[in-house]
């Protein structure tokens, strides 16, 4: 096993890791145990649950080991394996299992801890291969040696630091299935890099490449990378890449980004409001950006649209969220949120608890077309617009009351009392109905869509898909032979797929 240097302007970081790991861990034999310039105690196992724990956020990781007690130093080379436990009935029993925690000297002068080591007692199933290789593994140290004539090494676990005393590297080893002649089996391989501030710039989970990267990290790994802002002592994250890889090479993201102009970082009041104004990147191998969800009014802000807020209970607007329709979108995009407009795109904003708003645009487009009210899936009400952004025709289904769900019809005239429609249609029931505006916004009822049995607008009990509807004029003529042709003759899009990429499972 090598110390992996992650370029020249790191060599010194690696000199000294190399320095310290050559009296407490041995780069060629990380099975050997200790000897020389170490501390240790037998039975003995040091907590370093919070060293080096996986960050989800930069900011909360140990970065340093804790300070060892004078008292824990002074029993060096002594103490007894065992471990207490209670069985199932709750009575304590002892095991002559244990560990043994290695100390070495850290640059401020104290001791941190830098290995830890497993021992397991010989049973009839132990492996002959492994009492050898873990007899061979101790013999430099006379106080393990002797443990290993009883036990053998279940594992051991290796902790490496930086030049400034940050944990940098750390890993198991556990020879309980090779031979003395195998490569050593390498688990749990963790990588961290910082900041001049001990931020945690990226942490790796090398399980494909057990290496730290020199650079980017490998597609394979998974990883966590953050950056962050300050202003006046408030810290708070631009970007945090959750990287999740596969060992075929394929791989998946979760990007919180912010989306924060210049003017936004002068004082600790406008930070406050930056988390306001931050998404959610959705990003794959094969794709690129899918979606970015949370976004703010600054994402998207050139996409013309009329009104697409509707307060939440709390007062809060829902956030506005994107999806892309014909990959790939680079990742690229999340820190130049320009270039949103480069791709064809839909906008997604929640109106009530069963209805959304889809909205879709093209590429190189700010100016919406076509809006669809959705429920489940199904179209509920769809809005064109011309060139110039006019409502020119809506098409409605059902009767939703516009007042018991958030008025999202707005104030266009629902109420089919002031419209004059055929009489022998006052007890069908309408399913739906088109309005064409010209180009003052005066709406006109132009086609419906009813059920052909007559009272069904008082008993209202026949399912939607399996009644007998009509398609005609206002004045109760039928005009179109089935639902395709009424569909096509308004381009009704009755499951808003236009707005979604073929095969779309992100309804």
């Amino acid at each position: 096993m090598k110390i992996f240097c992650h370029s020249l302007t790191l060599a010194a970081l690696c000199l000294a890791s190399a320095v310290a790991a050559a009296a407490c861990n041995n780069p060629a034999n990380w099975y050997e145990s200790p000897n020389e310039g170490i501390k240790f105690v037998i039975g003995y196992n040091e907590d370093t649950l919070l060293l080096g724990s996986q960050t989800m956020n930069g900011l909360t990781m140990q970065a340093y080991p804790d300070k060892v007690p004078e008292d824990l130093l002074s029993k060096s080379g002594t103490g007894a394996l065992s471990t207490t436990y209670e069985d199932a009935e709750g009575k304590p029993r002892t095991t002559a299992d244990g560990w043994i925690s290695y100390f070495e000297p850290n640059p401020a002068g104290g001791w941190r801890i830098c290995r830890k080591e497993k021992w397991r007692s010989h049973t009839p199933n132990s492996k002959p291969d492994v009492i050898h290789l873990s007899k061979q593994n101790a013999r430099n140290n006379k106080k393990v040696a002797s443990i290993a004539e009883t036990h053998d090494l279940g594992s051991a676990q290796v902790f490496l630091y930086d030049a400034k005393g940050r944990i940098e590297r750390k890993f198991s080893v556990s020879p309980s299935e090779l031979a003395d002649n195998q490569p050593q089996r390498i688990s749990g391989f963790h990588c961290y890099r910082y900041d001049d501030k001990d931020r945690v710039l990226l942490w790796v989970r090398a399980t494909e490449t057990r290496r730290c990267p020199a650079g980017e990290p490998d597609p394979r790994d998974d990883f966590h990378r953050f950056e962050f802002a300050e202003v006046e002592g408030k810290v708070w994250h631009k970007w945090i890449e959750q990287h999740s890889g596969k060992e075929d090479g394929s791989w998946s993201k979760r990007i919180d980004f912010s989306v924060v102009p210049a003017e936004y970082m002068t004082s600790t009041i406008a930070v406050a409001e930056a988390h306001e104004l931050a998404g959610g990147g959705h990003v794959t191998s094969a794709a690129g950006v899918t979606k970015i969800l949370g976004g703010s009014d600054l994402l998207g802000s050139k996409d013309k649209s009329h009104n697409y807020k509707w307060p939440y209970a709390s007062g809060s607007l829902p956030p506005v969220e994107y999806f892309f329709t014909k990959p790939p979108v680079p990742i690229s995009l999340l820190r130049n949120p320009e270039e949103i407009y480069q791709y064809d795109r839909r906008r997604e904003t929640s109106v009530s608890r069963v209805i959304k708003l889809v909205e879709h645009f093209k590429a190189g487009e700010h100016q919406v077309r076509d809006r669809f009210y959705t429920a489940l899936g199904r179209t509920m009400r769809q809005e064109q617009y011309d060139e110039q952004g006019r409502l020119k025709r809506v098409i409605n289904l059902l009767d939703l009351d516009p007042m018991q769900d958030g008025k999202f019809y707005g104030d266009e005239p629902q109420d089919l009392k002031r419209t004059k429609i055929a009489l022998r249609l006052k007890t069908n029931l309408i399913y739906y109905r088109v309005w064409e505006y010209d180009d003052a916004g005066k709406a006109t009822l132009v086609a419906l869509g009813w059920n052909n049995r007559l009272g069904s607008a008082v008993a209202k009990k026949e399912m939607f898909d399996f009644a007998d509807i009509r398609y005609g004029t206002p004045d109760g003529k039928e005009k179109w032979q089935g639902k395709e042709a009424f569909f096509k003759a308004f381009d009704f899009d009755p499951n808003a797929r236009r707005a979604y990429p073929k095969n779309s499972q992100d309804r």
